[in-house]
């Protein structure tokens, strides 16, 4: 079975919602929240089911294994994911690479 059918949701995600063309302005934390916002909960669960099946399958290469069917990414960006997807208005604590940002305080 292609990894793309094992891994539906998370292949949508990473592929469609973050690969489609996009504003220049709209940033990946940006994007996951949109994704968020409109998910269905029942899929979110599906998300996270999938993203902690390919983390256990590939845990020794995870960000070879993402970067092979993915394009790329690393446990920082399921983190990020993760983060966004419970809370969506948490988008504006990261960057594109999933690095929180600094206060401003």
């Amino acid at each position: 079975m292609p990894i793309y059918e094992e891994y539906m949701e998370l292949s949508s995600l990473l592929t469609f919602e973050l690969g489609q063309d996009r504003e220049p302005s709209d940033s990946v934390p940006f994007i996951l929240a949109e994704f968020a916002r409109s998910t269905s909960q029942e899929e979110k669960d599906k998300l996270f089911r999938e993203m902690d099946q390919f983390t256990e399958r590939f845990h020794n290469c995870l960000d070879e294994a993402l970067l092979r069917w993915f394009g790329g990414g690393s446990i920082k960006l399921f983190d990020m994911i993760r983060a966004i997807v419970n809370d969506p208005d948490s988008y504006k604590q990261f960057d594109d690479a999933g690095n929180i940002r600094p206060s401003s305080e």
